[in-house]
């Protein structure tokens, strides 16, 4: 499966021209136009990645060995530099790669002139940095632990300030030159996902030790893209990468896909990736110069409707006349993602493990009005979750049910009267059970539709 930009219209978008990809006369390039709304994606590194729009990015400059089916139901991992998928040994403890031979990176000066194949030692050292403490990886969590041996590597560079890249590690052994051995502490088949995240796409030694703390400006990787143009908080423009080993479009949709997911498997099954020779991405942080930028065809691509323009664009989710007669299309996508309120709990008045702190925060739970919710905050853009695992996941179940997160307003002022949270003062809101006001700190995002005003 591809990354966004190697579709001429990914189909995960909410909006986009019917013939998106705008074709330049002068050099007959089919061209992209999207924006994101960030002045900056934060630093283009797989080691030192801290935003999603990074990784977006990333996505189309550098290649981890795994990536994501994305037409599959469940999301499916399959290889992208890898022959085949990892082997698994000993339960899933040791996972032995083998790299496909003839991937090479995108030329730059740090190669002296030379066409740079990616091997396997290239895997193992962009792992090792994600040890390395001086990059803070914020993705660490990822691999903490996991790989026999790293973890002594990073503390030892902790004491002495110096991370050294030459000392063996048991859990990373570059068997030949496509082969690397990755042996983790414990079995973990789960660790096959970790291989797809962008964090672990390949990096070349010789490129980082040339640019030094600059490497978060200088992405070279094997990806389908390069980067041509980067004017900071504006815009960025890549190209096709001369270099890239070529990819052709594959997918699997599972059997409850949509319409329209396997009208996309089909008419692209075969065609090679990329599709477009040039993408230009625009960046903004304002929801009204995105959505005018949209209408009046300056962008061809958008990924999310800005919220407070889903009701003029889409009312009762049908795209409005105007924009149909644009040639515009409306797709609807369920994003696995959980968006969810949670607890201090070390909060004085609503942490803690006593009977009635716990029956303080039932009750909040039991007196939110999750559709209400989604309804205004969100003008009708999701679904009320009925567990922690989003749909088009692994181990969602449509069908799973609790009142966990049901709406229950007489359930949840039994429990807080059960529990001494009643009005004392006759005032109109309740007091805690020792009869002081119960004042609760709420944060949320700088909107005027997020705020609680009851």
């Amino acid at each position: 499966m591809a990354p966004a930009w190697r579709l001429a219209a990914k189909w995960m978008l909410m909006l986009c021209v019917a013939a998106a990809g705008v074709v330049t006369p002068a050099t007959a390039q089919k061209v992209l136009r999207v924006a994101q709304q960030t002045i900056s994606p934060g630093p283009l590194d797989p080691a030192q990645i801290n935003s999603l729009y990074a990784a977006h990015i990333i996505d189309n400059l550098m290649e981890p060995m795994l990536q994501y089916d994305y037409l599959a139901r469940p999301l499916k991992l399959v290889p992208l530099t890898l022959r085949e998928m990892p082997e698994e040994r000993d339960n899933g403890r040791v996972f032995i790669c083998r790299l496909k031979p003839g991937i090479y990176f995108n030329d730059d000066p740090a190669f002296g002139g030379k066409k740079r194949e990616l091997i396997a030692a290239d895997y193992a050292y962009s792992i090792r940095r994600l040890f390395n403490p001086v990059y803070r990886s914020s993705q660490f969590f990822m691999v903490d632990g996991k790989i026999a041996g790293a973890n002594a590597l990073r503390e030892a560079a902790v004491k002495s300030g110096k991370f050294d890249f030459d000392i063996p590690i048991a859990g990373l052994q570059v068997l030949d030159r496509y082969t690397l051995r990755i042996t983790l502490t414990e079995p973990d088949l789960n660790f096959l996902h970790v291989l797809a995240q962008q964090n672990l796409a390949a990096v070349a030694r010789e490129v980082v030790e040339m640019y030094g703390q600059d490497i978060h400006r200088h992405p070279v990787g094997t990806g389908a893209f390069r980067i041509v143009e980067w004017k900071q908080g504006q815009r960025m423009v890549f190209e096709r990468n001369p270099n890239f080993h070529g990819e052709v479009f594959a997918s699997a949709p599972g059997p409850d896909a949509n319409a329209y997911v396997l009208d996309v498997a089909k008419r692209h099954a075969g065609r090679q990736l990329p599709m477009v020779d040039r993408v230009e991405l625009y960046s903004t942080v304002e929801s009204q110069p995105l959505w005018l930028a949209f209408v009046s065809g300056d962008l061809d691509v958008l990924n999310n409707i800005p919220v407070a323009y889903r009701p003029g664009a889409i009312p009762n989710n049908q795209l409005a006349p105007n924009l149909a007669r644009q040639n515009i299309r409306l797709q609807h996508y369920a994003y696995p993602s959980v968006w969810f309120t949670s607890f201090n709990m070390k909060d004085p008045v609503i942490g803690g493990y006593t009977p009635d702190r716990i029956a303080l925060r039932r009750a909040i739970a039991m007196a939110f009005d999750h559709r209400a919710a989604i309804d205004i905050a969100m003008y009708g853009g999701g679904s009320p979750a009925h567990g922690v695992v989003p749909p088009g996941v692994a181990g969602h179940d449509p069908n799973f049910r609790t009142d966990v997160y049901k709406l229950d307003l007489p359930r949840a002022r039994a429990l807080l009267e059960t529990y001494g949270f009643i009005d004392c003062d006759g005032d109109g809101w309740r007091e805690d059970p020792q009869g002081k006001p119960l004042k609760l700190e709420v944060l949320t995002q700088p909107e005027p539709r997020f705020i609680p005003w009851d």
